[in-house]
């Protein structure tokens, strides 16, 4: 049985399997690559955390959220049919601060008493940096993830019509890049 596969005659002829031989090494070796690669670099995580706010601290998000608003209010006014609009945007999360980390690498290398094993110890440290600014210390942020868009609501006059209201979602679709699905359009009295 196995004979007449392998037969001239059968599925896998000679030339068949030898290429079929070759393109499994190729593929074994893309994979072990692809895992390779993946064990060389170091993967470090990196956290966002809400800052926390002080009480009396104005909340960065309210600012955020009406500058988006009123960023988008006057593009909406421009859109043929519509007169007057309002907008709400509610915003996922709060913003998100990623802290500049200051990383230490230490290396204890020491030998057994007999001299045949070596031990490495390796200890890697990974602080926050602050800063010193008018006697208070505040952690550099490295980075700010600002908060997703959940929802937008928009109430334009002129919206009762279903060619206005069509360009009212689009415009927001494409200047903020949310969803169809997160949208409503009302009319305005």
């Amino acid at each position: 049985m196995i004979k007449r596969l392998f037969s001239e005659a059968g599925i896998f002829n000679e030339s068949e399997w030898k290429i079929f031989r070759y393109l499994l090494v190729v593929v074994l070796v893309g994979i072990l690559i692809f895992l390779m690669g993946d064990f060389s670099k170091e993967h470090v995580k990196e956290e966002a955390i809400d800052k926390p706010i002080a009480i009396g601290e104005k909340d960065n998000n309210s600012d955020y959220n009406t500058a988006i608003e009123n960023k988008i209010e006057p593009m909406l006014r421009e859109i043929k049919g519509v007169e007057d609009v309002s907008v709400n945007i509610s915003l996922d999360t709060s913003s998100k601060y990623i802290y500049a980390r200051d990383k230490q690498k230490n290396i204890n290398k020491s030998r057994e008493e007999s001299g045949d094993l070596e031990k490495i110890q390796e200890d890697i440290s990974k602080d926050i940096v602050m800063l010193r600014k008018q006697n208070n210390d505040e952690a550099l942020v490295k980075k700010e993830v600002k908060p997703k868009i959940r929802g937008v609501l928009i109430v334009a006059q002129g919206a009762d019509d279903i060619r206005v209201k069509a360009r009212l979602l689009e415009a927001i679709q494409v200047g903020l890049g949310v969803e169809a699905h997160k949208i409503t359009v009302l009319a305005k009295d």
